[in-house]
């Protein structure tokens, strides 16, 4: 690609390894957003049969050691921090719309409760393990055990709490 010319592969590395330390996805979203400057549309050449129009178009820019910005395409800029092009077009249309990044509701459950958590973690702990001759660290719970079974024993033992909620 002609945007990857003025970028030394160390320059990409670097980059890379900057964004993956921020490891929030919510800041990767503003770090993503800083980068992107959003431009609406000052004119309109409409041909027959095209596509629908596009309500803006977008920059990209590329911060090399902190001191100086590199404007890129949108398939480098995707390459480099290692994002797809949805990911790229949801931060943009946010910006647009001037709407915040939305939250990472990834891993977080609202249907219950982290005293329900705890309970079944603890329940799980409470089968005793059995460890294989050849690897002591390895240990596994019995194959005679399975999902359902521990689910009815978790019921029998926290029933009465299940029926108070």
């Amino acid at each position: 690609m002609q945007c990857f010319k003025y970028i030394t592969d160390e320059q990409k590395v670097t980059i890379l390894n900057l964004f993956n330390d921020i490891g929030n996805k919510e800041k990767q979203d503003k770090f993503l957003g800083g980068s992107i400057n959003v431009k609406s549309n000052n004119r309109r050449r409409p041909v027959t049969n095209e596509k629908p129009n596009r309500s803006f178009a977008c920059d990209y820019k590329v911060r090399i050691k902190g001191t100086y910005e590199i404007l890129v395409c949108k398939n480098a800029f995707c390459s480099l921090f290692g994002m797809g092009k949805t990911v790229v077009e949801r931060i943009s249309s946010n910006i647009k719309q001037n709407n915040p990044s939305p939250k990472d509701l990834l891993g977080k459950h609202a249907n219950r409760s982290h005293e329900i958590l705890v309970q079944i973690k603890t329940h799980i702990q409470s089968f005793p393990r059995l460890i294989l001759h050849d690897n002591n660290e390895k240990r596994f719970l019995s194959p005679e055990l399975s999902i359902s079974k521990m689910y009815n024993l978790y019921l029998g033992k926290h029933e009465h709490d299940i029926l108070e909620k």
